[in-house]
């Protein structure tokens, strides 16, 4: 009988056929031994960006159901009457992503069904978290792996699975608590310093603005002296949501997986939601009482997907106040443009009385009141290219070992096409001396990309600090993935270039129509070999390329659509603000 490996604490002989490992993640114990893993043909969990945009709508769907659920349960265990709304700002982050893991797991696991297998699994069914961070670290660590698989199979019982139930491997125990990392708990103070001098400043502007790129304390206390002096705002603003009105019936799909989270979510639930409600609950009492009554607008970033202490404080002013959010765009290219985007669609698009955008109006079938709005980080940018050197600043993504969104993104099954196309562009680049990689941070289940590039080319310089002004002084950025460098580097008028493969990253109609005519006009490639031959082909004349009228033309269509700026965005910022006064 094979033996089905969960995780790399399964310490399985990588080369004996008769151990089946479930992904790329369990050879996290063999990374100096690329070809164990790059042999591997692991099976795609979402084949098809059909598939995916489906499965992304009912974990959307089961979500909303969940909320009304449980705001219900912790109404009465905490003795409250607070809304569904409230609920759900506070809830839809750790349901939704808690979801999408569980549920990718489950496909996984279920792609094994009918095989005579041996696995080894936890006995242990619950384990406490401090908040929503921790319980999603732990979720992608090792340890994680193996308790949510374990659970799944304890629950699952496939008839031909032999298990194995363990007290412990060779790593030691799944611990009862999650542990709070100590500089998560110095930066979650430092922001709520910050949140409270932002209350402090708004009581003197007249604006509460948090949690925004590129919107610093001076900004917001200029854009509130401007959006007082201005006689009346010309600004159209779409008619808000109705959301009190609106019902919603869940249409059940995966009746074993729903019956699975009925059963093992709510006992997972972070203890900010439960013990330490209380103290989240008067800190953000706390703050409303510090913030001017006049106060009617909530102006924020990405602080609903963020911190649950800023998310009480956001869902108490919208209980008490009944004042209007706004949420504005803290990315680019995933917000309007991505094919399924779930998550941030139902934390940020379904929260947002209105929600401000880099360009566009619409996103697929998702329901958002957006208002297309010249983006702070952008638009700081503009003039900003300084005296150029001959780098060319190549920028690297983050790639997973483990799926664990249902977004357009690249699948961990994918990861190694992924960097084989980042080897092949080094090696179709003729001049090499001048190249330099920036690589993503590491997270928890992130591979090492310095490591891999430096045992391929040991001469490969990193850029590690100063990022943005040696981004500003490049002669050419060449970007991988989509992200938000490629606006970062365009508004600023850097030569950029890009390649991926398109089925990695499946964008909407719209967004497909775009980047035909960034390809025509040969910024955007599907290949890498292609990318780094256009590049040799105009190594002496980046600039001539960059300057003409197609390039021109391209680069402003997806400004208006993507990466919107502007000059004067704080007089335009003052007017949407007087405008919703």
């Amino acid at each position: 009988m094979k033996n089905l490996i969960l995780s790399s604490l399964d310490k399985f002989d990588a080369d004996d056929d008769r151990n089946i490992p479930l992904g790329p993640w369990c050879f996290r114990e063999f990374k100096e031994r690329e070809s164990l893993w790059t042999d591997k043909k692991f099976e795609k969990i979402f084949p098809s960006s059909q598939e995916l945009e489906r499965d992304s709508s009912y974990i959307i769907s089961f979500s909303k159901k969940l909320i009304k659920d449980y705001s219900r349960l912790l109404n009465q265990i905490h003795g409250r009457n607070y809304s569904e709304e409230y609920w759900s700002i506070l809830l839809t982050p750790w349901i939704i992503r808690s979801l999408e893991i569980f549920f990718i797991r489950y496909k996984t696991l279920k792609r094994f069904d009918g095989l005579d297998l041996s696995v080894s699994i936890h006995k242990k069914k619950k384990i406490t978290s401090k908040n929503s961070r921790d319980f999603f670290n732990f979720l992608l660590s090792e340890h994680g792996q193996l308790f949510s698989y374990s659970l799944l199979i304890d629950f699952l019982k496939p008839k031909r699975f032999k298990i194995k139930y363990l007290d412990e491997y060779s790593d030691g125990f799944i611990k009862d608590t999650v542990d709070t990392k100590k500089h998560h708990k110095v930066n979650d103070f430092r922001r709520e310093i910050k949140q409270i001098i932002n209350i402090l400043i708004a009581n003197l502007s007249g604006i509460f603005i948090d949690g925004i790129k590129g919107l610093g304390l001076l900004d917001g206390i200029q854009i509130g002296i401007r959006s007082r002096v201005q006689s009346e705002s010309d600004l159209k603003l779409p008619m808000p949501k109705n959301k009190s009105n609106k019902t919603e019936t869940f249409s059940s799909k995966y009746h074993e997986f729903e019956e699975f989270i009925e059963i093992t979510l709510f006992d997972l639930i972070p203890e900010s939601f439960k013990s330490s409600f209380n103290r989240h609950e008067s800190l953000s009492r706390f703050k409303l009482f510090l913030l001017s009554k006049k106060h009617s607008i909530f102006l924020i970033g990405a602080i609903l997907g963020g911190i649950e202490s800023q998310r009480f404080f956001v869902a108490q002013f919208k209980e008490e106040r009944k004042g209007r959010i706004l949420i504005s765009q803290h990315g680019g290219l995933s917000y309007g443009i991505a094919k399924t985007f779930p998550a941030m669609a139902a934390i940020e698009y379904q929260h947002a009385d209105y929600f401000l955008s880099w360009g566009w109006k619409k996103h697929s079938a998702y329901e958002v009141n957006a208002i297309p709005m010249p983006s702070p980080l952008l638009s700081k940018n503009i003039n900003k290219r300084k005296s150029k050197t001959n780098e060319i600043i190549l920028v690297g993504t983050q790639v997973r070992l483990t799926n664990d969104k249902l977004a357009s993104r690249i699948q961990s099954e994918e990861a190694q096409r992924y960097r084989i196309e980042k080897l092949n562009f080094i090696d179709a680049l003729n001049d090499k001396k001048d190249l330099v990689y920036r690589s993503y941070f590491s997270e928890v289940d992130s591979y090492p990309e310095r490591e891999f590039l430096k045992e391929k080319y040991p001469e490969i310089k990193f850029l590690d600090e100063n990022f943005n002004k040696r981004l500003l002084k490049a002669k050419c950025v060449i970007i991988d993935h989509p992200g938000t460098t490629f606006d970062i580097s365009i508004s600023a008028e850097i030569p950029t270039l890009l390649f991926w493969n398109r089925s990695h990253w499946p964008l909407t109609d719209e967004g497909y129509e775009v980047f035909e005519i960034l390809e025509e006009a040969k910024i955007f490639h599907q290949n890498a070999s292609d990318a780094a031959e256009f590049l040799n082909s105009i190594s002496g004349s980046i600039n001539d390329w960059w300057d003409s009228n197609k390039t021109r033309d391209s680069i402003s269509l997806y400004k208006s659509h993507y990466a919107m700026i502007s000059e004067e965005w704080r007089d335009e910022w003052a007017k949407l603000i007087k405008a919703l006064q």
